[in-house]
């Protein structure tokens, strides 16, 4: 099936280069109970995204779709060979934190062999918390910088400020509720998290002469 295809490509084309990967879904506070499964989990990562190569068509796999389409222990499963179980393969994400958790609460997922570009950021430049538009500016499109065309309007949405294409369902967005939970998916909003690491992934080039050792700890 689709979901085998995908991963089998991941492992076999990524395998030992580099991957970009983001999450989009909603988090609780760190305080909230943890659930006793995932289908009780309040975190909840409606799409999951994967660059492997520069010039290649990220991968976007709608978590929730797969969710009831799948058997949750094979979603996971499949989902672990692509980010914990191939080692060898650099993975690159922005701010990792909370997709990290995300992917551990609701799949049990620990990513292996991490570079979290925000830390790149911030040794390099002396920066902490570096925004993803401060690293594309830097590092993007091979080092001569790129801009995520549609990354404020989208951000204006997940605020419940609106923009392009409105909130959720014409409401504003709740702490238990997520725009990209919407199916149909709008056709921007899959467009938006396609970019995002198509563009991460877009860095490493210019990235890699930066990189010290330190950075990977």
């Amino acid at each position: 099936d689709q979901l085998n295809a995908a991963c089998d490509t991941l492992n076999t084309v990524g395998k030992g280069g580099v991957l970009a990967f983001d999450c989009e879904g909603f988090l609780p506070a760190a305080d909230a109970p943890s659930p006793t499964s995932p289908t009780e989990a309040p975190c909840r990562i409606s799409l999951l995204q994967v660059a492997y190569a520069p010039d290649a068509p990220p991968f976007v796999f709608d978590l929730i779709s797969l969710s009831t389409a799948v058997h949750s222990e094979t979603l996971a499963r499949r989902l672990k060979a692509v980010l914990e179980n191939n080692a060898e393969t650099l993975k690159l994400i922005h701010d990792c934190h909370n997709d990290a958790r995300l992917l551990s609460v609701q799949f049990g997922i620990v990513p292996s062999n991490v570079l979290d570009t925000q830390l790149v950021y911030e040794e390099q430049t002396g920066t902490m918390l570096g925004s993803f538009a401060a690293l594309l500016e830097r590092y993007g499109n091979n080092g001569k910088g790129a801009t995520h065309p549609t990354k404020a309007i989208v951000k204006k949405q997940m605020r419940g400020d609106g923009g392009d294409g409105g909130t959720v369902r014409g409401k504003v967005p709740t702490t238990t509720e997520s725009i990209f939970a919407q199916r149909p998916l709008p056709v921007h909003l899959l467009e938006y998290a396609a970019q995002d690491v198509s563009l991460l992934r877009s860095c490493w080039e210019a990235l890699a002469t930066a990189v010290t050792d330190r950075s990977l700890d």
